[in-house]
């Protein structure tokens, strides 16, 4: 923040009447709001706004955190509308290729590969099938 003194940054956290009076000074002065996810979980209706207000960005630091579609995390922060989304992940994939749905899902709106159900018939089962093959054809050859 020292490089942009004039950037308004306020924190999202703490008492429900200190994260109003915050959120009511970024919408009315703009800024950046700052928070944490635990935070977001239980106040996504402000952050919301009930449809009022749009952020221009969200941007989600260790955006591995929300790979799970079903936690309450993940849903909070798809009730809360931005302009545009952004994920920073050093582990976009750790489990499995519904992990790396979830994040395409968050930044694309549902709009790149649609519902999980479909990902999973177009895409994940062509990837699983083609890793088996290699991984026998790979097993084949330590065996020799």
């Amino acid at each position: 923040m020292h490089r942009f003194p004039s950037m308004r940054v306020k924190v999202f956290h703490g008492s429900a009447a200190a994260r109003e009076r915050e959120i009511a000074m970024i919408h009315e002065k703009g800024g950046v709001c700052l928070t944490t996810y635990g935070t977001v979980r239980t106040s996504s209706g402000v952050l919301g706004d009930s449809g009022h207000f749009t952020w221009d960005y969200i941007i989600l630091d260790e955006g591995h955190l929300v790979k799970n579609p079903a936690a309450q995390v993940s849903q909070a922060l798809r009730a809360v509308p931005a302009r545009r989304k952004l994920i920073l992940t050093g582990t976009p994939l750790q489990n499995n290729l519904k992990e790396l749905w979830t994040l395409f899902d968050f930044v694309c709106d549902g709009e790149l590969f649609g519902p999980y159900r479909a990902f999973k018939e177009d895409y994940e089962a062509q990837i699983l099938a083609v890793q088996r093959q290699t991984m026998c054809r790979v097993a084949s050859r330590c065996d020799a």
